[in-house]
């Protein structure tokens, strides 16, 4: 660029083109800091949120009278043990 403009106003068009690029460089620092910045929030949303668990292979034993009467007489034992 600077060849090309030889005898021209130089200096004016040469510090406007830096300034240009510089600007592009620094907007796409900024879009990739606030890209960062996004993901970070939601990460931190999604973390506070409610969370979801899978309850597909749960292995458990279903409460009702009769589980829990055995449970309760098995435990009772052990507390007077």
């Amino acid at each position: 660029m600077a060849r090309e403009m030889i005898g021209d106003q130089m200096m004016f068009n040469l510090c406007d083109h830096l300034r240009e690029k510089i600007a592009e460089i620094n907007d796409q620092v900024v879009d990739k800091f606030n890209k960062i910045l996004d993901a970070q929030a939601e990460e931190d949303a999604l973390a506070k949120g409610p969370k979801r668990f899978d309850t597909n292979n749960l292995n458990y034993t279903p409460v009702n009278q009769e589980t829990f009467g055995t449970w309760c007489a098995l435990f009772m034992e052990k507390m007077k043990k």
